[in-house]
């Protein structure tokens, strides 16, 4: 995963997906209560000073 929010790291960067259509492929794939459990939601930050995920 690359330092940025969970949203960028799901679009990689591609500002041209919409929020709506990753919304809907995440609840597709069944992560999206996961990511809303998170602190804020597609907007959390992940890096250096954000979250760490685990690989496992």
């Amino acid at each position: 995963m690359f330092s940025g929010t969970i949203l960028d790291n799901i679009t990689l960067f591609n500002y041209d997906i919409t929020k709506e259509r990753v919304i809907k492929v995440c609840k597709t794939v069944g992560i999206h209560d996961d990511i809303m459990n998170l602190e804020m939601g597609y907007n959390t930050f992940y890096g250096a000073e954000g979250i760490s995920l685990s690989g496992g």
